[in-house]
């Protein structure tokens, strides 16, 4: 399996490259799921990622959308901050 830096990249990349722009599928749990779906993460790799972004999540959010549903930018920045935490 592969490292969270990794996977973060990964759904990073998602989201510069590949997006599908809709208010259903901006989400960060959404994207994941694609992921998982489209066989380019593994299923446990998926549920590691979405327990990291949970346990990672702005200090603000509570749960279900941490963002406006269809403000996809927020996400990138917040990604871009996890894998930076990384480097």
């Amino acid at each position: 399996m592969r490292d969270i830096k990794t996977l973060l990249e990964i759904l990073l990349d998602y989201y510069k490259n590949n997006r599908i722009y809709s208010i259903q599928s901006d989400g960060l749990c959404w994207a994941i799921q694609r992921l998982c779906d489209e066989n380019i993460i593994l299923l446990q790799e998926g549920d590691i990622l979405s327990e990291y972004l949970y346990s990672n999540k702005p200090e603000w959010a509570w749960a279900g959308y941490w963002w406006t549903m269809g403000d996809v930018p927020p996400r990138i920045k917040f990604l871009k901050k996890l894998i930076k935490s990384y480097e």
